[in-house]
């Protein structure tokens, strides 16, 4: 099954284990606030309230509004705060971002699962990642040496190039889910 994710990966022209995500800055998604939309100023976050919802039901909701991200507390544990929310990476129409298709972190790696309408999410097991994102480092290099750079550094599960293609951001999960929440996070992977 992984061969065949490789492969559509390659025939769509990311002949690499990243996905591209244009309109997109994740490195720099280190804020959150509360709204709807995409915002070039934050993170957007829009909690979903009440009881955690199932993983098909969350990832349905995900889809219809287009979310970067989608957080699910784990039911089995009982949370401390509510973290059922989908997310929106800053919006930057002049990056473009790649999401490794494997990394969640330094140290763990996802599934794919799908939402019912057949987007592809990775699945970050509960508590490997957190949902807002931090910069490692900034280059004034093309894009294929960014890549390069972010499969050298295994914290690194994101990096962003600009139209210009000199400039590469390159970032990852700014740390392990902080205690008392307990969550998983699904990733959107367009094109796969």
């Amino acid at each position: 099954m992984i061969a065949a994710l490789v492969s559509t990966a390659m025939a769509a022209g990311n002949a690499s284990d990243y996905v591209t995500v244009p309109g997109v800055y994740f490195p720099g998604s280190t804020t959150k606030a509360a709204g709807v939309v995409p915002s070039a100023s934050s993170m957007v976050f829009m909690a979903i309230p009440g009881v955690p919802l199932p993983e098909e039901v969350m990832l349905g909701i995900g889809e219809a509004n287009n979310a970067d991200q989608v957080l699910l507390d784990d039911p089995s544990v009982p949370p401390t705060s509510s973290n059922t929310a989908i997310e929106w990476a800053l919006a930057d129409p002049d990056k473009t971002s790649f999401v490794h298709m494997y990394r969640c972190s330094e140290t763990t790696v996802g599934t794919f699962v799908k939402g019912p309408a057949g987007t592809t999410f990775k699945k970050c097991p509960a508590n490997a990642a957190t949902d807002t994102w931090q910069l490692i480092a900034t280059y004034e290099l093309p894009s294929f040496v960014c890549e390069q750079s972010c499969d050298k550094n295994p914290a690194c599960t994101a990096y962003a190039v600009d139209k210009s293609q000199q400039h590469c951001y390159i970032g990852g999960a700014t740390s392990i889910v902080p205690a008392g929440n307990n969550y998983s996070m699904y990733i959107r992977l367009p094109g796969i």
